[in-house]
């Protein structure tokens, strides 16, 4: 039997809902995720042989050792010929201590250039710019330089509270995938903001509203209505959101930020960070507030809640800056951060408003394309080429995702795809890699890189 791992895959048939495994195997869990972890749900692409044993797995982020290995072990009922199945694995992941952070950061190269365009904007530039989007709606570097430009500026002036409308609601009615919504630039503050505008706010609402109606479950539209919607609407943001807790990982820590927000009362966000810029004198008492409330000192999930004390402590922090500290906070918080200790013993957040928020600023762990990262390799063990695989004339690219240790050795990785047959092989391989350490600022730094194992037979 011939079989190249592409070839297959091509000709696999898609999905079938009614397609089920005859045996399944669970995956072991060791000691240290027993207890406090959480989970990511990660979509895997099965591809069967016609005798119902798996050939090879392809998974859209990576999946550790034990899940590819009770995965191997299932079997399907016999058929004609190849087929493909697809399945949510739940994955465990070790908490660490480390908190959920929705920090927003700029991804995109054009967004990049939208906020460094903004800052050297003048006025009439900026009138320029209007113009031309008369006559070229279509100008999207324009309308992002401009909604960045007006988030800055700050002020109550009627024009720019509508042009910055005008954009927003353009986005979102014919972009509404664009990186810039799930921004706090997109955000538009009903109260408590120099640019507070409900009128527009209920505009875009509406848009909003409708396009996640349109989508069916959409995961970057529901991240942009649910960013709009999480302080001027809630409710509408939750019922977006939770639908979504099973088969999104963002899913959860988004629903904890907006948990966090509500249950505080949070009123406004900082336009530029995202921070919040604005709440009641003390804990509100609606039944939204109180539902949040409740949810984050008895939820189970661990994501869930981490993401929720985040987002508390965070605020915390910026509302008593502003003088905006809501009575009853302390509190509230203290009894939010026992509980979380029950799931995440070793969390370093804390409910001192006047603490100094964790430093961003010098990344511990970098992203490295796997063609760059290959240059720094220092001691590289070639993988054998299992008897069986060749036997049966496999061939293919075994690819893992890797994070690799300020000292340069493997520390951690999954594997994302490939032929089963030469799974272990490439892994028993790679684990002895060795890199040249990375620097960045003079520091030396995790990366997070790929890896391909080419196996090919000699014809």
């Amino acid at each position: 039997m011939k079989t190249v791992f592409p070839a297959l895959l091509c000709m696999a048939a898609a999905f079938a809902a009614d397609i089920h495994p005859v045996h399944e195997v669970e995956p072991v869990w060791g000691p240290e995720l027993q207890k406090n972890y959480v989970v990511d749900i990660v979509k895997v692409k099965m591809v069967i042989e016609a005798d119902g044993t798996p050939f090879a797995l392809e998974a859209a982020s990576g999946i550790p050792d034990n899940v590819v290995q009770a995965l191997s072990q299932w079997r399907f009922a016999a058929a004609r010929s190849p087929f493909a199945v697809s399945l949510n694995a739940p994955i465990r992941r070790a908490i660490g201590g480390n908190a959920v952070r929705r920090a927003w950061r700029p991804q995109s190269p054009e967004l990049e250039d939208a906020l460094k365009a903004a800052a050297q904007l003048t006025p009439e530039q900026a009138s320029r710019l209007e113009e031309r989007l008369k006559s070229e709606p279509d100008a999207m570097n324009s309308r992002l330089t401009l909604i960045a430009y007006y988030a800055k500026l700050q002020t109550g002036d009627d024009q720019v509270i509508q042009s910055r409308r005008a954009h927003i609601a353009w986005f979102v009615e014919h972009d509404p995938q664009r990186e810039l919504l799930s921004s706090p630039l997109a955000v538009i503050n009903a109260a408590a903001d120099p640019l507070r505008d409900d009128a527009g706010f209920q505009e875009v609402r509406k848009r909003w509203l409708d396009q996640v109606s349109r989508a069916g479950g959409d995961p970057v539209i529901a991240r942009g209505a649910v960013n709009f919607l999480r302080v001027g609407d809630p409710v509408a943001a939750l019922k977006i959101i939770s639908p979504m807790l099973n088969h999104m990982n963002e899913a959860s820590e988004w629903l904890g930020d907006v948990y966090g927000l509500t249950a505080l009362g949070v009123t406004a966000l900082d336009l530029n960070t995202g921070m919040a810029a604005n709440a009641g004198a003390e804990l509100p008492r609606t039944a939204a507030a109180q539902q949040a409330q409740k949810a984050l000192k008895t939820f189970t999930d661990a994501r869930v809640l981490i993401s929720g004390l985040a987002t508390v402590t965070a605020a915390g922090r910026s509302l008593s800056k502003a003088g905006h500290l809501p009575e009853g906070f302390g509190p509230f918080c203290d009894s939010l951060l026992a509980h979380v200790r029950e799931v995440d013993p070793a969390t370093s957040a804390n409910c001192d408003p006047s603490s100094q928020p964790p430093d961003d600023s010098l990344p511990q762990r970098i992203r490295v394309g796997g063609n760059v990262e290959s240059a720094n390799i220092i001691k590289k063990v070639l993988p054998q080429y299992p008897a069986e695989a060749k036997r049966r004339r496999i061939q293919g690219t075994v690819r893992f995702s890797v994070i690799i240790a300020r000292d340069g050795t493997i520390a951690h990785m999954n594997f994302v795809s490939g032929p089963l047959a030469l799974y272990e092989a490439a892994r028993d391989a790679v684990q002895q890699w060795t890199y040249k350490p990375t620097l960045l600022n003079g520091r030396p730094v995790e990366v997070v890189t790929q890896i391909d194992v080419n196996y090919v037979l000699r014809q």
